[in-house]
């Protein structure tokens, strides 16, 4: 990889997990990751309430955190916008992590941190999302009221979605088809389906990718999507101003562009930071 925030990327990108998770406030419930520096040193503790067994990811948004249990989700943090789904929005931060109020029988299996604003995915292939929704980034149809409680995402009939990823103020979702869907702010045509600048999207629209491209993974930055294809390619599309894109230039684009990657790699997994792209 060349040319550059592209190629430093493999250095800015590296993230530093500095607590362990605690679960009905003792039991250990996974070795804790210690750095020894940065703002938390390690140490720390998040006690999540009640008897919940099987924490399997977690993910970081501008203000708040959001961690996924044996299908329940938990969050803490900034809830001015309702992005930690509980049914309140407050002016002081909760310190404590606090239950997700989900609709009856919904099971989490994915879940994703944005700006203000958390999704989630269903083990039916449904997503939900809440919090800050004034660039439609909760794909309900609106963007005139922020959500405290998660609320379904208006999908196409029949679209199952197997995978999320939330930018600042847009979401992506990946279907089972290998066909990517995205909605929310499309100021820098991160949505990929080659509207104008600016024109947002308050339901999922579908990215237009080039003809026979299947994706399986996907990645959302700043004001940036990333996509890795089944043949081991990638695209990305929108803000370009650091070469994100990683196409060689830095103008934007607001339908997918294939990166331009060195003869003979193929890659395996792709990420997203708010103004890079790392492939392995």
């Amino acid at each position: 990889m060349a040319g550059g925030r592209w190629g430093s990327a493999l250095v800015l990108g590296t993230v530093l997990v500095g607590a362990s998770l605690l679960a009905g406030g003792g039991a250990a419930a996974a070795s804790p990751v210690v750095p020894d520096s940065g703002p938390s040193a390690g140490g720390d503790s998040v006690v999540v309430p009640g008897s919940v067994e099987g924490f399997t990811s977690v993910s970081a948004g501008g203000d708040h955190t959001v961690l996924l249990a044996g299908g329940g989700v938990f969050a803490w943090g900034a809830n001015t916008e309702g992005q930690l789904g509980d049914g309140t929005t407050t002016t002081t931060p909760r310190a404590a992590p606090t239950r997700v109020d989900l609709p009856s029988g919904v099971r989490v299996t994915a879940i994703a941190a944005g700006d203000q604003y958390t999704v989630a995915l269903a083990d039916d292939g449904s997503v939900y999302a809440w919090g800050r929704n004034s660039e439609g980034e909760l794909g309900d149809g609106t963007t005139t009221t922020s959500r405290a409680a998660p609320a379904r995402v208006d999908l196409p009939s029949g679209v199952r979605v197997t995978a999320i990823a939330a930018g600042d103020q847009y979401t992506v979702a990946l279907a089972d088809d290998g066909s990517v869907y995205a909605w929310g702010d499309n100021t820098h045509g991160q949505l990929g389906d080659g509207a104008a600048a600016a024109t947002l999207r308050a339901t999922p629209t579908r990215v237009d990718l080039p003809s026979g491209v299947r994706v399986t993974a996907i990645a959302a930055g700043g004001a940036h999507t990333v996509a890795l294809a089944d043949d081991g390619g990638v695209y990305a599309w929108g803000d370009n101003g650091e070469g994100e894109l990683g196409d060689g230039t830095t103008a934007p684009s607001a339908t997918p562009t294939r990166v331009d990657l060195p003869s003979g790699v193929r890659v395996t997994a792709i990420a997203a930071g708010d103004q890079y792209t790392v492939a392995l």
